[in-house]
């Protein structure tokens, strides 16, 4: 048999993927992209056209930046263990990242993924509140293990939520709702005679749409939670790491204040390193009844990437161009919705945004018209994604490292796609 090499068609490179892979995987596009190289904002297909990578949220810091990738380098020639022996580089991360936290948050435990970072947090909650229900919104996701499944409605569907998972509807819709849906889903659980272990949110409200203006409402639900016996878990996977702008993390720009963080995919730029944030107390008391180790979950290679990516947002003030220049993305895409009726609304902050597109006209009966814009984008050399309930919604994070001229091109891109497929404008 031969293997796949440079001169491999794609049409062939395709088939070999097929045959090899499982069904589970599945691909960006109708037709997928070979992605061969990247660099800081841009992405390269095998035919040397350029994307402008505004989906990506991992390479926070650019794809392949070198400052990372040179770090990773000289440390992987120095040695590569894990947390059962002393070593300095973890430490000095534990520490950096603790001080960017709120107290009593005082403690950390390292995983590498943010599916175990939740799947922890989903243990230690149950093990220390001795509860077993579960607060999530009603299209979230938060992880791919077991467990996570069950609190994933945007993975298994509302009819796969576990037994004592409930369903917290109405983010970012009427004021107030959200509440009320979090006092129904406790008065529920007291109903079936249990008592919530925790509420898991992520921050961005990614899967249910991206929303993050949501007044006090965090706040209130949160301690509704708690007052019932809850934790209360703020899954920084996405927003975190100054996504939203100037605040490191998405519970900040909320106002609420959790028990546990989750950390994931951004940390380490693209090298797998994750974790849980929470305080001494918590973790006391889950490690009387459960220890946790991983082999790969803080090692000294995962830790110099991560502390590259926190000495990169503050050497470049990332964290201020996120808000700048996530302002001028802001006002371009309020620009386009007040031209296009084809755009319903426009959610966001720093440089994560959601522009939910409506069907109208001749869309109304037509594929669904996040996807159509999805596709066209890429074929002017912009990768989004869609999200939501109903895949309407335009999915736009690109890395910390993006300036004016992107978000110009982009913009442009944009418009182009819109007057495609909506030449109706707003009067």
């Amino acid at each position: 048999m031969s293997f796949v090499n440079a001169q491999t068609s794609f049409e062939t490179l395709l088939q070999r993927r097929e045959r090899a892979f499982a069904s589970t995987y599945t691909s960006f596009y109708a037709e997928p992209l070979e992605i061969v190289r990247a660099d800081d904002v841009w992405m390269y297909d095998s035919t040397g056209k350029a994307y402008l990578d505004f989906y990506n949220n991992v390479p926070v810091v650019g794809h392949c930046n070198p400052t990372v990738a040179t770090r990773v380098f000289n440390q992987l020639t120095q040695v590569n263990t894990h947390t059962r022996y002393l070593t300095r580089n973890i430490i000095e991360l534990s520490e950096r990242l603790l001080s960017k936290v709120p107290a009593p948050l005082d403690r950390i435990i390292f995983t590498c993924t943010g599916s175990e970072s939740n799947d922890l947090a989903y243990r230690i909650a149950k093990s220390v509140t001795d509860n077993e229900g579960f607060i999530v919104t009603s299209n979230a996701y938060h992880g791919g293990t077991a467990a996570l499944v069950e609190l994933s409605p945007s993975l298994c569907g509302i009819e796969g939520v576990g037994s004592n998972t409930f369903l917290a509807s109405g983010i970012g819709e009427m004021p107030g709702k959200f509440i009320e849906s979090v006092r129904a889903a406790l008065v529920s659980m007291e109903g079936r005679g249990i008592k919530p272990a925790a509420i898991f949110l992520d921050s961005a409200f990614s899967s249910d749409g991206i929303h993050t203006h949501l007044g006090s409402e965090l706040k209130i639900a949160t301690e509704l939670v708690r007052a019932a016996g809850g934790l209360v878990v703020a899954d920084e996977v996405q927003s975190g790491f100054h996504r939203f702008g100037t605040t490191m993390w998405g519970f900040q720009h909320h106002g609420f204040e959790p028990d546990l963080i989750t950390l994931g995919k951004p940390m380490g730029n693209g090298y797998p390193i994750a974790a849980v944030i929470g305080n001494s107390e918590i973790f006391d008391a889950f490690c009387k009844k459960s220890l946790y180790f991983n082999t790969f979950a803080g090692g000294n290679v995962a830790a110099e990437a991560a502390l590259a990516v926190l000495d990169i947002i503050e050497r470049d003030e990332l964290a201020k161009n996120s808000s700048a220049v996530g302002e001028e993305l802001r006002n371009g895409l309020i620009q386009l919705k007040n031209r296009f009726a084809l755009i319903k609304e426009v959610r966001g902050e720093g440089l994560f945004f959601g522009v939910e597109l409506q069907e109208f006209g001749a869309h109304q009966a037509s594929q669904n018209i996040g996807v159509l814009v999805v596709e066209d984008l890429k074929v002017r050399g912009i990768l989004v994604s869609a999200t939501g309930v109903s895949n309407n919604v335009l999915k736009i994070r690109p890395p910390l490292t993006i300036k004016s001229s992107h978000v110009s091109y982009f913009l442009e891109r944009l418009e182009e796609s819109l007057t495609n497929h909506c030449r109706e404008k707003v009067e």
